[in-house]
């Protein structure tokens, strides 16, 4: 056994080298023969409405191994299968290229891929088994084994290994139907980069979710009713077709005041179901503050799986953690809080960057018990308050890799000041060509005030002739396009910022 296992482990490596089908993108269709000598075709399935699990795998792979001999997928596909529910279907692909499909049939052990094989694969499995090696190319396998849900608009999610097999019928549930010949279409999540320190791209994920090809769509993103960007896009979608859409770049000044509430719309013409066509994202990481910060990442029942790296504005890295377990799961490590500690390198809030890897790939969703603490990270600040936090436990699959970004800064005794104590701004919103007015409340600066008025990319669209600080200033804005803009105020070396809504 301790053989076999040296193999397997030898033979993952040198498949690990590609990376995973990216969630939310296009299956590719399966076409091959079955075990059984019948025709499979994976889009005739979706295209009956049904949600296919494909569980991808090798003759080899003790995992594969272990899983199969549970029965969890047999047990669902009684329960949701054509003599269940009938809302699921299901498929065992080997997909291996160096390995035969006899050894799907029979117990072999080999010193290669080509002539080891755990077992009697077939064995009380009533779905469909094939040995089918394009799998492996056109779903870029990475490891075995590979577990995917892909629904009636042939859309791929990678669903991994769950006991509680609700879950796979949860997804057929509430995964989207069969489309129509009427036009329409899916947003199917916020794509942009949500690194702080950066421009956001408005980007989101589109479907053309009709059998008819689609020639031109119009995405919107907006806040509160104020249009921030739009881009129209003329090009042609074939049916259920899957692109990534931009309507521009929203400064990053623009979150200066906390996140925004994001409105992404799409437009199309002749859409006979306009009320599927909004997707709502809050945008923006919070800021910590304080000379010592804390950080805890809690692991999953999979520690010696996870790795993390913390690195500062200039790339260096200030922590790093890797854990330690069998592989079976478990262990001293396993879901469990651990505390650490960093200071910040400056007292302006920069850019901080938290890498984790799971070298497994399907993520840190697994649980010993219901009452483990869910797994992700946390920033807490000198008084204990929590002002990140990342669940990584709903985000099972991260494609190997989560990254995400987050300021922090340095606490001061003195700490550059803004223009005043308190800036009030009136009338907000304002109609273009109508005046202004701005009160200060205890000035912290001298000399001449300089205002300008920046539109939600961050570019200067009018500034205004300096003026003497005082406890009040006026304005009258300029003819601009009702949206959301930034009015900054500059004074010596003082800077405010306050948001102002153009009707």
């Amino acid at each position: 056994m301790k053989n076999t296992l040296l193999v397997a482990l030898a033979l993952v490596v040198t498949v690990q080298v590609s990376a995973q089908k990216e969630n939310y993108t296009n299956a590719p269709n399966i076409q091959a023969t079955d075990l059984l000598g019948n025709q499979y075709d994976l889009y005739a399935q979706l295209d009956s409405g049904y949600t296919v699990i494909i569980d991808v795998m090798a003759t080899w792979c003790p995992p594969c191994w272990s899983w199969h001999e549970a029965g969890y997928f047999e047990t669902m596909y009684e329960q949701y299968g054509p003599d269940g529910t009938d809302e699921l279907r299901m498929i065992m692909v080997e997909a291996d290229s160096r390995t035969p499909e006899s050894l799907l049939t029979m117990e072999m052990s080999g010193n290669t891929a080509a002539t080891t094989s755990l077992g009697d694969w077939t064995e009380g499995v009533t779905y469909p088994i094939m040995n089918a090696d394009q799998v492996a190319g056109d779903y870029e396998i990475a490891y075995y084994p590979t577990i995917y849900a892909v629904t009636p608009n042939r859309m791929v999610f990678e669903i991994g290994r769950n006991t509680d097999l609700t879950t796979y019928q949860a997804f057929a549930q509430a995964a989207p139907g069969l489309a129509t010949d009427d036009a329409d279409g899916l947003l199917l999540g916020f794509q942009g980069d949500l690194v702080c320190g950066e421009d956001v791209d408005a980007k989101v994920r589109f479907q053309n979710y009709s059998t008819q090809p689609l020639n031109e769509v119009t995405l919107t993103v907006s806040n509160g009713g104020n249009v921030l960007g739009t881009e129209t896009i003329t090009q042609t979608l074939a049916p259920y077709e899957i692109v990534d859409l931009s309507a521009g770049v929203i400064a990053e000044s623009m979150f200066t005041n906390g996140a925004l509430d994001l409105e992404f719309e799409y437009t199309i013409a002749g859409d006979q179901t306009p009320d599927n066509s909004l997707l709502a994202e809050n945008i923006g990481l919070a800021t910590a503050i304080g000379n010592t910060l804390t950080l805890e990442f809690i692991t999953d029942a999979y520690p010696v799986e996870t790795a993390w790296s913390l690195r500062d504005p200039d790339g260096n890295e200030i922590l790093s953690a890797a854990y330690t377990g069998p592989t079976g799961g478990g262990g001293a490590d396993a879901n469990k809080v651990f505390t650490y500690t960093f200071d910040p390198m400056n007292e302006d809030p920069a850019c901080y960057d938290m890498r984790v890897t799971d070298s497994y790939g399907d993520g840190m969703g697994y649980l010993q018990s219901a009452s483990d603490p869910i797994p992700g990270y946390r920033i807490l600040d000198g008084t204990g308050e929590v002002i990140v936090e990342v669940n990584l436990y709903d985000d099972q699959v991260f494609d190997n890799v989560s990254e995400t970004g987050f300021k922090a800064g340095a606490e001061s005794s003195s700490t550059s000041a803004p223009v005043a104590g308190d800036i009030q701004l009136y009338p907000n919103p304002v109609n273009a060509g109508q005046a202004i007015n701005i009160e200060l409340d205890a000035l912290t600066v001298g000399g001449d005030v300089t205002a300008s008025i920046l539109n939600a990319v961050g570019q200067t669209v009018h500034q205004f002739a300096p003026v003497a600080a005082s406890s009040k200033l006026t304005y009258e804005l300029p003819s601009l396009p009702g949206g959301m803009y930034m009015l900054q105020l500059q004074a010596e070396d003082a800077v405010s910022t306050l948001r102002l809504q153009v009707n």
